[in-house]
Parts: structure tokens; C-alpha cells; sequence
């Protein structure tokens, strides 16, 4: 940020056991996108009633407010537990202006925004050797949960699912990291970031009529042989 032109915006959120950097790659591909993304840095010792609504409001208010930054088109994004509590946390706070919801690793207990928000496309992802092992049925009941219908589901199975060890918001560091949890899957999963992209530029497309940049309307390849994932009926897992 800033681009030339007035476009679309991201806001990214981390997990508590990572920081904004964690979003690093993506927000160099969102912008090379023509997407204009900016990540947060969460205290993860702050509960929610010290972060809610000030800290949200605050980082929303600052993208929107950048020069080549369309208001009325943002995207919000989340990975494990804090950081999909706040993304959907932001997006019932702004839902005029949220246009798309990508949710990683995580769980919320607004059920309601999910299941009342049937306009916004919102995209759910989960691996099966995530260190915090529930998460994955929450994840489930996130996307089972929500109404929109252009929502979709990618769940990245594995021969064996992890043990479950501990929660992840609760000492951090307890649980060796396994590569499954939130944005560290990027490392594994490099196409996790084309769905991201993809997301934003098609609605970003409906809503202004115009690509992003000229740069939207991703084709997405089929996955390889080693990033296999499961789908079930009604669950849409798109690569």
C-alpha cells in the first residue's frame, strides 16, 4: 500500500502462537494481485473484551483509510483460534463493507453472524495434523454452520490424525508445531494463497465490475499427488 489505483483490501489476523509475519507471503501475493493487505499484530494475553470492538474498529478504520483503498471492498482473514474470533468478530462489525471471509484452523462462537451472513462467500481450512486436533470437527461445524451459498471447505487429510496435546491459546509452546495448524499450512499447502487471491478478486470483480489490478480471475491447477485432501458430500474443496 498505496497502489495506483482504488481497489480491494485484505485484513489479516494471526494465531496466537504466531505473529502478523506469519501472513508474510500471502500479502506479497495479494498485492501482487493488486490487492491491498494489511496484518495485525494481536496481543494474545488480551482477552477478548480488551481487543473487542477498539482494537478491530482501529485496524479496519486504518486500512480503509490508506490511499487506493476501496472501502466498500475488503476481505477479511483469520488463522487459529484468536484470529478467527476476530475476523468474523470484524466482519459482524462491518458488514456492509466485508465482502469475503477466509478462515483457517480456528473457531468462534458466533454461530449467528455465520448462519444470518448468507451474502458473504467465505472459505474454511483445515488439516488433519493440526497440533490442537478439535479444531478440525470445529471447523467442520463452522462450514456447516454458515449459509452462504459460495462457501467452500478444503480439508487436507492425512493417514493419521495427531493426538490431541493441549489447546492452542493456553502456554504457548507446549505443543510442537506439526505444519498443520493455520498459516503455517502454507508452507505445505502453496495453494492455500490461490484460493486466498481467488476469493477476493471474484468478489472484488462483482462488486466494482473490474479485475484488480488486471490481475484477477486465477486459474487454479489440480492438486498434486502429495497435497491430498478429503471431501465429503456438501463440502466443496476446490484446488
Amino acid at each position: 500500500m498505496p497502489r495506483e489505483k482504488s481497489g480491494p483490501s485484505v485484513l489479516l489476523f494471526h494465531q496466537s502462537n504466531r505473529t502478523r509475519k506469519s501472513w508474510d507471503d500471502v500479502a506479497r501475493q495479494l498485492a501482487a494481485a493488486g490487492i491491498n493487505a494489511l496484518t495485525v499484530d494481536t496481543d494474545p494475553n488480551k482477552t477478548r473484551k480488551q481487543r473487542w470492538p477498539g482494537e478491530l474498529d482501529a485496524a479496519f478504520e486504518f486500512l480503509v483509510s490508506q490511499p487506493g483503498v476501496n472501502r466498500d471492498v475488503v476481505g477479511i482473514g483469520g488463522a487459529g483460534v484468536i484470529g478467527v474470533e476476530d475476523s468474523v468478530e470484524t466482519a459482524r462489525l462491518h458488514p456492509a463493507e466485508v465482502k469475503s471471509l477466509v478462515l483457517l484452523s480456528g473457531e468462534t462462537e458466533s454461530l449467528d453472524f455465520l448462519r444470518q451472513a448468507s451474502q458473504l462467500p467465505e472459505l474454511f481450512v483445515v488439516a488433519d495434523n493440526d497440533e490442537y486436533p478439535p479444531i478440525v470437527e470445529a471447523m467442520e461445524l463452522l462450514y456447516v454452520t454458515a449459509s452462504s451459498p459460495s462457501r467452500k471447505f478444503v480439508h487436507y487429510s492425512a493417514s493419521h490424525e495427531a493426538p490431541w496435546l493441549w489447546y492452542e491459546p493456553f502456554d504457548i509452546g507446549k505443543v510442537p508445531a506439526k505444519g498443520g495448524h493455520g498459516t503455517d499450512m502454507f508452507k505445505v499447502h502453496t495453494r492455500i494463497a490461490r484460493h486466498h487471491r481467488r476469493l477476493v478478486c471474484d468478489h472484488a470483480d462483482q462488486n466494482t465490475g473490474s479485475r484488480a489490478g488486471g490481475h484477477c480471475g486465477i486459474c487454479v491447477g489440480h492438486q498434486s499427488n502429495s497435497d491430498s485432501r478429503r471431501s465429503r458430500p456438501g463440502y466443496a474443496a476446490t484446488d
